[in-house]
């Protein structure tokens, strides 16, 4: 295998340990080890090699029940030491024998504040961490070049968390499935979720995919992600995975599978089962793809960072960890801005790009976190804290003096215990901060203020939201963690909030017309400009336009409701890219003209108003007009056989003719335009693009 792909110029990415369990013992992890080792010794000097330990980690705690026993006793010394320490953290009721000779797992109580439940999943997440360690460790053994990967699930659950336990891995890499409607509207969240970039680990999908087979209907039992699309909704689905991912700063993106299964149904693919015949949703793929490939996207540091409190996750309830970070998401994605995301447990990487941050909901927070914190707002950092921080890592409230020492307020009491907001009615809060009205919170504590500025309080006099001068830096307090639901009104409240505050820093959100939470709005730096993508997110039939401020000037994209749409322009003012439905277009002089989604490159680097070398790509059919011909064009259509491009049929095109009709067969190739005294230069380049996309000089 590794031969042929390398014959094939593609990356080999050998399973090691598919599907493996993380929770074995010290035998068994020392035998997968010297098998990772040993294909690492085999492979090192493969030029495109991807090393891809895991994918679909399981934790399958009972099947080696002594190993386990063992391990977690074993965890259980490192951490305490004595049974006596255990007794006193746990509480004597949930404690059954000694220190040596404890089963997993220990009693629950099912209360938030369970210490024996924090310890259980920050064992799990040890069991993860320890596996991925070894294995690591025992490829780097033999190759320090090639990067390592394993494929998480999308969401962490039971110690299956990639933040926290990813360890030497090159790349965060997850699966994306989810059941119609709620995939496409979680895709950005669950991108940013898994974003390490921060850390200097690119991310990535390594899978996505639906099925359009009739059999798999709701009717006939399917569930969940396995639910039916139409071909509407995986065409839609496909070019949402993609410019999203471009927009995001995803690395790579892989669909699962490449045709159906011929063994079993398993019909994901995008091509039919036997022979090599192409659904139309493949067109789709390799259209992006191929223009893709033109961009060489580089990350820059946003100033605005949002801050994962990794210990919601870390105990019962732990699916509100996830939940708090999808809202925080989704408030911002939904005001435009354009952000990184951190955890809270590798806040040391922290630089001084990073200007403000949310840190949303925390409550428990480890002391080195909270000194990271501490230190990065005295030199000059926006922290915008929502809900409480003075609970420790096994969420014990020992930690009041936080209150005092960064939020500059004495703690009076709780409105209500930890993270049950819902025990509280709602109240009513002024605000002394313009363009802020007065909004429905649920307070989680009550405080005063010590050297803090209260800028929001509720009818009776007490204190919400605060500000306090900290060093060079600033803290903004507000006692609702208003990121713990999803309700409606809440992202209302968020909006408000997250948007006034924001104001009085120096992040600015992405300028967009209309400015309208129906947008998504990215702007992803490359290596000469910036690619800006845009998704329409109504979901009612319709189109709308959309412009954008850019180095070129303002671009006009029009859209189709729940549909992407990009442009591409380089820092000197050149449109070398532009996706869209039907038109497109900057400072009222048209890209393109007609109708259905579509997609166009410049292949001489010239500005599409002037480029004498580019490429159309139909995502259905409709009709192209070349809006700024100079002079006779060729017009080649062709599609790519044996990674070469193949001539289907050719046309000419000049100022007098200009529409190209796209009917749907089509709608399945891709249209280069050229000189046609340079056919050859540019058949050529494609090829090379598509053969050798490393000597691509991309935008």
């Amino acid at each position: 295998m590794s031969q042929l792909t390398q014959r094939y110029r593609l990356i080999f990415m050998p399973g090691m340990l598919i599907g493996q369990n993380v929770a074995i013992g010290d035998k068994l992890l020392e035998q997968q080890s010297q098998l990772c080792n040993s294909y690492a010794k085999h492979l090192r000097d493969t030029p495109g090699l991807l090393y891809y330990i895991n994918g679909d980690y399981q934790m399958r705690l009972d099947e080696h029940p002594q190993d386990i026993r063992v391990l977690w006793n074993r965890w259980l010394k490192d951490k305490y030491g004595t049974t006596e320490k255990i007794r006193s953290a746990w509480g004597v009721s949930a404690l059954a024998g000694e220190l040596g000779n404890l089963d997993f797992w220990p009693p629950n109580s099912g209360k938030w504040n369970d210490v024996a439940m924090v310890d259980k999943l920050s064992f799990q997440n040890w069991l993860t961490r320890r596996w991925n360690q070894a294995h690591v460790a025992a490829v780097r053994g033999e190759d320090s070049e090639h990067p390592i990967t394993s494929e998480y699930y999308q969401i962490c659950w039971g110690g299956l968390d990639l933040i926290q336990t990813i360890d030497g891995q090159d790349v965060s890499n997850i699966g994306f499935f989810d059941k119609p409607g709620d995939d496409i509207r979680g895709l950005p969240l669950k991108i940013r979720f898994n974003d390490l970039r921060a850390r200097g680990k690119g991310v990535s999908l390594g899978e996505y995919g639906v099925k359009t087979h009739p059999a798999w209907t709701v009717e006939n039992g399917a569930e969940f992600y396995h639910i039916r699309r139409t071909e509407e909704q995986q065409i839609q689905l496909f070019l949402s995975v993609a410019h999203y991912a471009l927009g995001m700063g995803l690395s790579k993106i892989q669909n699962w599978c490449l045709r159906d299964s011929q063994t079993s149904v398993f019909p994901w693919g995008i091509f039919y089962p036997n022979q090599l015949i192409p659904k139309d949703v493949a067109y789709i793929h390799r259209n992006q793809s191929v223009i893709w490939r033109h961009f060489t996207p580089r990350y820059v540091t946003p100033p605005l960072a949002v801050c994962i409190p990794n210990n919601l996750r870390m105990g019962n309830d732990e699916a509100m960890g996830r939940t708090v970070a999808d809202q925080v998401f989704e408030t911002l994605l939904t005001l435009h801005y354009d952000f990184n995301v951190i955890d809270d447990h590798h806040l040391d990487v922290l630089t001084d790009k990073t200007k403000v941050m949310l840190y949303p909901s925390p409550f428990a927070v480890r002391d080195d976190a909270y000194s990271c914190l501490l230190e990065w707002v005295r030199q000059g950092g926006t922290l915008i804290v929502t809900g409480d921080i003075s609970y420790d890592e096994n969420r014990q409230r020992n930690r009041i003096q936080r209150l005092s020492e960064l939020a500059g307020v004495e703690l009076l009491g709780d409105n209500y215990p930890n993270i049950n907001r819902a025990q509280l009615a709602e109240v009513k809060v002024d605000f002394t901060l313009a363009s802020l009205p007065p909004l429905p919170v649920r307070p989680c504590i009550s405080v005063r203020p010590l050297n803090a500025r209260v800028l929001g309080w509720t009818d009776d006099g007490n204190p919400v939201l605060l500000r306090h001068v900290l060093g060079k830096g600033r803290v903004y307090l507000f006692t609702d963690p208003i990121e713990l639901t999803a309700d409606p009104k809440d992202l209302e409240t968020r909006q408000s909030l997250y948007q006034a505050l924001l104001r009085t820093t120096s992040v600015k959100p992405l300028p967009v017309i209309p400015d309208e939470p129906w947008l998504h709005v990215m702007a992803q730096p490359t290596k000469s400009g910036i690619v800006h993508v845009i998704f329409n997110r109504r979901q009612t039939p319709g189109q709308e336009e959309v412009h954008l401020p850019t180095a070129a000037g303002q671009i006009t994209l029009n859209t189709r409701n729940y549909y992407p749409a990009l442009a591409v322009v380089t820092d000197d003012g050149r449109v070398v890219a532009v996706s869209a439905c039907g038109t497109a277009g900057v400072d009222q002089h048209p890209l393109m003209n007609g109708e259905g989604l579509k997609a166009m490159l410049s292949l001489d680097g010239l500005d599409l108003r002037q480029s004498r070398a580019f490429l159309m790509a139909p995502f259905e059919a409709g009709r192209f007009e070349v809006c700024n011909p100079t002079g006779t064009l060729s017009v080649l259509i062709g599609e790519f056989q044996d990674g070469r491009w193949l001539t289907l049929d050719r046309r000419k095109i000049d100022k007098q003719s200009c529409p190209v009709d796209v009917d749907p067969d089509l709608a399945t190739c891709l249209m280069l335009f050229c000189s046609p005294a340079d056919e050859s230069k540019w058949i050529d380049s494609l090829t090379t693009s598509l053969i050798h996309p490393d000597r691509i000089n991309g935008y």
